[in-house]
Parts: structure tokens; sequence; C-alpha cells
């Protein structure tokens, strides 16, 4: 026999060997837990990770031990390991979800059983996870069962344009054949503020996937000097929903009154059908449907039905940057009431993006943005030319998690409407320094 075929056979042995004793350790590991001997287990395991952390019979059999003795963090690293090497592997699934329940991380918990689910496991396995799931979906802050989450919200800013108006030059604008003079309160403002905000959704559970939900926003936008140009914003929504696995179905019906200056400006009501799919673990599509009507108190010739379609996409990321992705799709018609006002209806298009990541222990920097293109349905009688908008909003900022409900911003946001017609032009910069506290 040649040397080359004896070192060939040698190698051979030694690997069906070293297989063998993998197997026998893991034996051993798995008869410690047959037993509930949890911490033989993980001190057995714990000696053989250098070497075999990545084989997904071990690191299964890791997290088992890891989670007997309390060691959840472990167990769920474990846990996923397990699952980036086999993506079907039902079981492990399974208990990473009962992890992050155990961690009241309900979002994760719900999104990996109802992935599990998709996978189509067997029959024992899928009872399990439909038990996982509902216990999940009734703890998770969205609308958790018989729960009463909130926020409240302090900032301090700059806005160079408090009436998101035109800045004009000798107060006067020429629209097509007619010279429009304006008095001093009808330019763009800037000033100094404080903003206000909070708000509170309440859930209840009627049993059979079957809830109902309320709930309140509100904010006061105060100016230092600009006290004509004062916002205010109170929004009331509630409905029914039912959910059926990874599906979400919800119908709201919301209220709005907006005041400027204190006096009514405009209220809006409007009823919605939503809908949300869990197509993986960490992420989700949806859709919604909405009817309102505009109502203005002053200017009942603005009054507008509004008709919408959203159809959304959100991705969370779990890894150390926690990168969060959202980006929303509107199609929308304002009619006007009275059609002899019919400028004031419009089709429109609106995309919606936003993101975040976790950079730094605590610190998240974020991202949004806005734009929308309007055309009128009707000449304007200024200009006799139908008017058509380009409306751009982007925010960048700064979160700092420095208590966990609890964090600190620092932002900067940009407004821009762009028109054909001189008159709907203007732009907007907003510097603003706050901090919010959310209660769960």
């Amino acid at each position: 026999m040649s040397k080359i075929k004896k070192i060939i056979i040698l190698f051979l042995l030694w690997g069906i060997s070293a297989t063998v004793m993998a197997d026998a350790k893991n034996d051993q590991i798995q008869k410690l837990l047959d037993n509930k001997q949890y911490q033989k287990a993980y001190t057995t395991a714990e000696k053989l990770m250098d070497d075999r952390i990545g084989q997904v019979e071990f690191d299964y059999l890791y997290g088992q031990a890891a989670t007997g003795i309390g060691r959840i963090g472990e167990a769920i690293f474990a846990m996923q390991r397990v699952i980036t090497s086999k993506p079907d592997h039902y079981q492990a699934r399974l208990k990473l979800a009962r992890l992050y329940l155990a961690q009241k991380d309900t979002e994760a918990a719900y999104k990996e059983v109802a992935y599990l689910l998709q996978l189509k496991p067997p029959v024992k396995i899928h009872a399990q996870a439909i038990v996982i799931l509902k216990k999940a979906r009734s703890q998770q802050t969205r609308y958790f069962t018989n729960s009463l989450t909130g926020y409240v919200s302090l900032d301090f800013g700059y806005d160079s344009n408090v009436n998101s108006t035109i800045a004009l030059d000798g107060g006067y604008l020429v629209a097509g054949n007619t010279l429009l003079v304006f008095d001093e309160s009808a330019e763009s403002k800037s000033d100094n503020y404080f903003k206000l905000a909070g708000g509170i959704t309440s859930a209840y559970g009627l049993g059979n996937d079957f809830f109902v939900f309320g709930g309140l926003d509100a904010y006061e936008k105060k100016n230092q000097k600009e006290d004509d140009f004062d916002a205010t914003l109170m929004s009331l929504f509630g409905g029914p929903g039912f959910d059926l696995q990874q599906h979400r179905f919800t119908l709201p019906i919301y209220y709005q009154k907006y005041l400027v200056g204190h006096n009514a400006y405009l209220a809006r009501t409007a009823v919605s059908a939503d809908w949300q799919y869990l197509y993986s673990s960490d992420a989700e599509v949806g859709a919604s449907l909405s009817y309102g009507a505009n109502k203005f108190d002053y200017l009942q010739e603005r009054d507008v039905d509004n008709l919408a379609l959203i159809i959304g996409w959100k991705k969370h990321m779990k890894d150390e940057l926690n990168p969060r992705l959202g980006v929303n799709l509107q199609f929308g018609t304002d009619t006007a009431k009275d059609k002899l006002y019919d400028q004031y209806g419009r089709n429109y298009t609106q995309i919606d993006l936003e993101g975040s990541l976790t950079i730094w222990r605590d610190h998240a920097p974020y991202i949004n943005a806005t734009y929308r293109t309007s055309t009128y349905n009707a000449e304007d009688p200024l200009y006799n030319e139908t008017r058509q908008d380009t409306f751009a909003y982007f925010e960048i900022g700064w979160r700092w998690y420095f208590i966990d409900s609890t964090f600190a911003r620092l932002g900067y946001s940009y407004t821009k409407n762009s028109s054909n017609l001189e008159l709907y032009k203007f732009d907007r910069n907003q510097y603003f320094l706050g901090v919010q506290y959310n209660y769960f």
C-alpha cells in the first residue's frame, strides 16, 4: 500500500472517529437535558463551544441547556445560529419564539412564529405555534389585549416659516393680470416655538381573535411671538379588529380637529379599512383604503371629500445596527363638495420613506421623507391656469435612548412646495431639540 493511500485512509478514519466522538458528546448533552440536568448539560456544552459553535445540532442543544438555567440571551443567540444555518428547523424557531416572549419582545415572537407557520410545519408543531402566536398577539404593543400605551413629548425649536406661505418682495404679487397687495400679516414669518404632544392607545380583546381599540393624539405648537399662527391638532380614532394567523384586519374611524391661533380651522372625519400581513419574521406589508371629508370652518368653498389608497412595506432586521425601513405609496383624490369651486379638488400621488439605525449603544440616527405631486381639477380663477404642485419634505435627526422608555432627540427638517402658480410656492426650515417618554 502506498504512503498516499495510507494517509488518505488515516484521514478518513480520523474524520469518522471525530464525528463519532462529536455524536457521543451531543448524545451526552441530550441525555442530561432529558434528565433535566440543565446545569451539567450547559457546563458540558460550554467546554465544547470553541470547536463546535456553528454546528446545527450542537447549537440547538446548547440553546436548550442555556434556556434551562435561565441564560435567555445566550439561548437566543444559539437558536438564531441554528435557523441561520437551517432556516426550516421548526423546533428551533418554536423555541426562539418562546425565548422572545420570555424577554417580553412580543413583536419578535409574533413575527418568528408567523414565519414558522408559513413553512407549513408538522401538525404538532403547528398547534404549538398557534398557541404562541395568540399569546404573542395578545401582548403586542400595537393592540395588546386589555392594555394602555401612550407617550408624551416636548420640543423646542426654530421655524423659518410658521404660516407656510410665500416670501413676498414688497408686499405684492402679480397673479395673471391681477395685482395682489398683501398686508404684513400675510407674509412668511419666522419664530421660535415649543411643541407639546401626547397620545394614548387602548385595546380590549373580545375573544376568538376579535378586539376593539381606540385612542387620542394631540399636540400644541406655541410660537414665541406669532401667536396668530399657533397650531393645535386633536385626533380621535377607534374601531374593531380581527386577527387571522399572520393577517390583521382593522376598521378604524377617525376624527381630527385642527386649530390655527386657537380658532377653529379644519375638521376631518374618515373611515378606513386596513390590512397587514407578516410575510416573514422581520417584515410586513399592508394596505389601507380610506374615505373622508375635510370641512373648513370659515372657507366652506374649500370643503372636499377624500378617497385614498395606501400600500406599505416595513422591515425590522435583527442585527447589531437594528435597522428599520419603511415605505408607503399613496394614491388619492380630493373632490370639491361644491362644483363651483372645483379648483380645490385634485388628484395626487405620494411616497413616504422612513429609516433608522442604532449605530452606538442607545444612539439612533433616523430619516423621514415625503414626496407628493398634485394636479388640481380646474383652473385657478386668479391665473386662469390649472394648478400643479410638487411637495417635498425631508427630516433627519438623532435619538438618544438614555432610559429604556425615554429618548432625547435633535433634528432638522426642510419643506418645499413648488408650483406652476407663484402664489402657492413656499419653503420652510425647522430646527428642534426635544425629549419623549413612552409608556408601555
